[in-house]
């Protein structure tokens, strides 16, 4: 740095320079380059001297970033998984057409599809490594939609086989927020599945996160307030068979307390004047948050500061708080945490602060899935109490009392309870999403057909039918009647569909819009003026087959282990 010193001196004024041509002073320049030596340039100002470690400013996530999948912080039963089908994927032998990774952020998704990519890519091809082994989608500036902009990028890359064979990677989704545009996303998507040709893998990487939500919308389970693959893809096409899905979970604490170690004994320089126990409890601390890209970022921050003061106490701490999934909460409820180092005060206090914005969802969690505790082997007497304070926390309405008694009663019971360690695996069934859901989605189904069918009659009979009318005796009587006038019969479902047995799912259940035209459909005869009674149009109508209903997969995904 100059002093103000050095800035205050007279500065002699400089001769005046006589104009010339810039072809007139070619040769001195070239002469001037060749004749004149290094020890002859001017000398610069003396400067403060540079750390030995030049590039200290840079960010340590890039700087550190993984150069192979050995320096990857994921557990290696993932890894194995993950590189398997894309292995698969890229050599042609794989029924995927599309690898789906899906997890909370800093969970190590889009660093280990592209070490994979860069490792697995040139193997295929048999060629030395390139830039073009891994096609990224970045949603740049451009006049076209994003929307548009994604489905021409998958045009463009479909033809990436054989010796041109790429690693097609998607990070950057466009705005899924957007009712029309999400749809459109997800009908691309629908698109490369069933495209008659070979094509190169496509990743999908899915960073899902829940938002806090005031709204109206908040008692929901929608991408206005969680956005995770569920609602961002839809059910229909995360069941498509060529869709592979690989769910990460955080890193864990091992894992990024030996990458921030290693960071500590690259940057010696920087860690020379902190103490060597600071230094390990900040690394403890950073390390039970999950997101390792967080703990770096964190962690440079924290290490910059600290070496140029001594007295840490000051520094606003700008780790990020762990993130707690639905299935887990609900098993630290109920069954608690396996981390010696907490106890339930602790483990329900972070599990509060995550849903306190969505009280229902977990209170109707705890009230899905208590009785699978120890596989429903413990006293009756038990289950009661639960179910008494179920009961009770209700009668707290909105107030944050209410999850709060909920969650702490729920597992008071069940800490008391005794409970065998069992040698074949978890002592507890796994977790299934509430069921509430399902009902409330079928309510908001049946009143969108009611509706539709009040506007319907008013408007092909001029006959107004009121909303309990249409639901209790038009919907439910009159599809009846026309399948049993009709001499050419069709099978058609009363307003809102069937009466079934609503169960559990083992996954997510996002809230959808559900179009329902099977009773519409049937009833869409090009006379308006048609009675749905005559059966002289029977034979225009067309015949619907009988849908069986299917109970849901049994939960699967076990519940209150933590990662």
């Amino acid at each position: 740095v100059i002093s103000d010193d050095e800035d205050s001196e007279e500065l002699n004024p400089l001769p005046e320079v006589k104009k010339q041509k810039l072809s007139s002073l070619r040769g001195h320049i070239k002469s001037f380059s060749s004749n004149t030596p290094q020890s002859t340039r001017s000398p610069t100002p003396e400067l403060p001297k540079a750390p030995s470690n030049l590039d200290q400013f840079d960010q340590w996530i890039d700087k550190y970033s993984p150069k192979s999948t050995s320096e990857v912080a994921i557990h290696s039963k993932k890894l194995a998984e993950v590189k398997e089908d894309l292995e698969l994927m890229i050599s042609g032998d794989s029924p995927y057409r599309i690898l789906l990774l899906s997890g909370p952020a800093g969970s190590s998704k889009s660093t280990v599809a592209k070490c994979l990519g860069r490792e697995l890519i040139p193997a295929i091809r048999h060629t030395q490594p390139s830039e073009t082994d891994i096609i990224e989608f970045t949603n740049d500036d451009s006049i076209e939609s994003t929307v548009t902009q994604f489905s021409d990028f998958l045009d463009s890359v479909k033809y990436r086989t054989g010796k041109n064979l790429s690693m097609v990677l998607v990070e950057d989704l466009p705005n899924v927020f957007h009712g029309p545009t999400r749809d459109n996303f997800q009908q691309a998507l629908q698109q490369w599945l069933y495209k008659d040709l070979f094509l190169p893998p496509l990743v999908l990487c899915v960073t899902e996160c829940e938002f806090p939500n005031d709204g109206p919308t908040s008692q929901g389970f929608n991408i206005d307030n969680n956005f995770i693959v569920e609602t961002i893809l839809g059910r229909k096409l995360l069941m498509n068979p060529q869709i592979k899905r690989i769910k990460f979970n955080p890193v864990n604490m091992t894992l990024t307390r030996k990458c921030l170690t290693n960071i500590v004994s690259q940057e010696g320089d920087l860690f020379n004047n902190i103490p060597r126990q600071e230094i390990l409890d900040k690394i403890k601390e950073l390390s039970d948050n999950g997101d390792i890209r967080s703990s770096i970022a964190a962690f440079q921050f924290w290490a910059s500061y600290r070496s140029k003061h001594d007295d840490s106490r000051k520094f606003i701490s700008i780790g990020k708080e762990p993130s707690i999934s639905l299935f887990h909460a609900i098993g630290k409820c109920i069954f608690g945490t396996k981390n010696e180092e907490e106890d339930d005060i602790t483990t329900l206090d972070k599990v509060l602060n995550d849903f306190i914005s969505k009280p229902n969802i977990l209170k109707l969690g705890i009230l899905e899935n208590y009785t699978k505790f120890n596989k429903a082997n413990y006293d009756l007497e038990s289950a009661c109490d639960i179910a008494e304070n179920l009961s009770v926390s209700d009668l707290f309405g909105n107030d944050d009392s209410s999850i709060e008694f909920a969650a702490r009663s729920t597992r008071t019971v069940f800490r008391n309870v005794n409970v065998k360690s069992s040698s074949n695996g978890s002592n507890h069934s796994g977790a299934t999403f509430p069921r509430e859901w399902k009902v409330q989605r079928g309510i908001n189904a049946t009143k969108s057909d009611i509706l539709r069918y009040i506007e319907t009659e008013l408007k092909r009979r001029q006959a107004y039918r009121t909303f309990q009318d249409s639901n209790l005796l038009y919907g439910y009587y009159e599809p009846i009647i026309n399948k049993q006038r009709g001499s050419n019969p069709f099978i058609s479902e009363r307003l809102g569909g069937p009466f079934k047995e609503v169960f559990g799912d083992s996954d997510i259940v996002p809230d959808e819009e559900i179009t329902r035209d099977r009773y519409f459909k049937t009833s869409n005869i090009k006379d308006d003026d048609s009675s749905s009674f005559d059966s002289s149009d029977d034979s225009e109508l067309e015949n619907d087959p009988i849908v069986d209903t299917d109970a849901d997969d049994e939960a699967g995904d076990e519940f209150g282990d933590d990662d």
